[in-house]
């Protein structure tokens, strides 16, 4: 699983990751694509909440699977007061 976020560091006090995305392979192991937006704080949460269920659940089908995160966020994050 490749997952990404995007956000907007902006929005708020902490910002906002509005956008959650990954990729996996399909039952045939095509490429399949799947996202979440948010534009409020309580869209946020559900898409968070959605990409955490969708992990657990390819999980049991898949326990030796890892998920991947590439990107600079983390390093580039404003901090949280």
């Amino acid at each position: 699983m490749f997952f990404d976020l995007e956000g907007d560091p902006f929005i708020g006090r902490g910002g906002r990751e509005y956008l959650f995305g990954f990729a996996t392979g399909d039952a045939n192991g095509n490429p399949a694509y799947e996202c979440e937006w948010a534009v409020t704080a309580e869209q946020e949460k559900r898409a968070f909440e959605w990409f955490v269920d969708r992990v657990m659940d390819r999980w049991v089908q898949y326990p030796t699977m890892h998920v991947y995160h590439f990107t600079g966020c983390e390093s580039g994050a404003p901090a949280n007061d």
